[in-house]
């Protein structure tokens, strides 16, 4: 099963002060965290794009979208929250959940089964299905170690379409909230590619600021 959670995982490829509370459930878990500064939920425009996005991820269950507040037409910045389809019934600690993946990422055989650059394909495939344009996708996804908080993952990656490129630096920690696996990624602007590992500590400070409980 780890396998199939650490493809989905790369499919997916995504401290600030805090300001007002976001919610969402994942399996009879709701999880509350504060959004960062700056960071606004989907409204208007912001709304499709992010049912889009989502829609194009078939191994993954999108919980939350952010956007940086007054973007809501280009998400050049912006937080997904994601849980794999395989993990959502099922109950593991965050520490539990770092170990058996650091134990997986050990296995060349499973490294090889979900590098990105073999993935590819399939994230072209869902997204032509979803918005009707052929696309190319670029680049690559790293894992960059863990500690108590997160299995930490960066890297840069192009999406090619008819309409032009989008280059996105992507930071993401995989982790799990009160018994439910999350992955937090932040895509930022990829003309930069530095922003990929920088905001690596974003993506840690919103993995621990959650809390959940019993959904009500």
């Amino acid at each position: 099963m780890i396998r199939t959670i650490l493809g989905a995982v790369a499919l997916a490829l995504a401290v600030p002060v805090f300001a007002q509370d976001a919610r969402f459930q994942v399996t009879g878990v709701e999880i509350a965290m504060p959004i960062p500064k700056g960071f606004c939920l989907p409204r208007g425009k912001g709304v499709a794009i992010a049912q889009l996005v989502a829609a194009s991820d078939d191994a993954n269950v999108t919980n939350l979208t952010l956007h940086k507040c007054g973007d809501e037409t280009q998400f050049v910045d912006y937080y997904i929250l994601k849980t794999t389809k395989a993990l959502l019934t099922v109950a593991i600690s965050r520490a539990d959940l770092i170990a058996e993946v650091v134990k997986a990422l050990d296995d060349p055989a499973v490294k090889t089964a979900i590098d990105p650059a073999r993935l590819a394909p399939d994230i072209e495939r869902s997204f032509a299905s979803v918005t009707g344009q052929k696309a190319t996708i670029d680049g690559g996804i790293r894992w960059l170690g863990h500690d108590d908080a997160c299995v930490y993952m960066a890297g840069v990656v192009t999406l090619r379409t008819e309409k032009g490129d989008s280059v996105r630096a992507v930071s993401g920690c995989m982790t799990a909230v009160a018994g439910r696996a999350v992955n937090v990624y932040r895509y930022s602007d990829g003309a930069d590619p530095a922003n990929a590992t920088r905001h690596l500590a974003d993506v840690k400070a919103m993995a621990l600021s959650m809390q959940g409980g019993p959904a009500h």
